[in-house]
């Protein structure tokens, strides 16, 4: 069993969604690791009717980092690298300072970028 160490995982949607199986191994991850579950940015388009992004704790054990209001997901240049380095400093604040090389998963292909 993994223990002490980082895991980051670039979620495809909210945490507060349906209960799945990445749910289910990020719990459980939680128990003797520290699990950063990462949602999405808001697509600039959406932002208007997003809801407060936060970065919370839950039941869990499971840190849920969502994406600043003010840093939306651009996809297009020069803005879009700004926005993800802008994400990425956020997700790394949330890392304890000992954190050697996380683990890191991400659901989708164009999330790569955040690697």
């Amino acid at each position: 069993m993994l223990e002490n160490r980082a895991i980051i995982y670039f979620g495809p949607e909210r945490w507060d969604g349906l209960w799945r199986n990445r749910h289910q191994l990020m719990s459980r991850f939680a128990r003797k690791n520290q699990v950063l579950y990462v949602e999405p940015p808001v697509p600039l388009r959406r932002l208007l009717s997003a809801t407060q992004p936060s970065t919370m704790e839950n039941d869990t054990n499971v840190q849920v980092v969502s994406a600043s209001r003010w840093t939306p997901l651009t996809g297009r240049d020069p803005f879009r690298q700004w926005s993800i380095n802008r994400f990425i400093s956020r997700v790394r604040r949330m890392l304890h300072p000992n954190v050697g090389n996380p683990i890191v998963f991400y659901s989708r292909p164009a999330m790569h970028d955040y690697l």
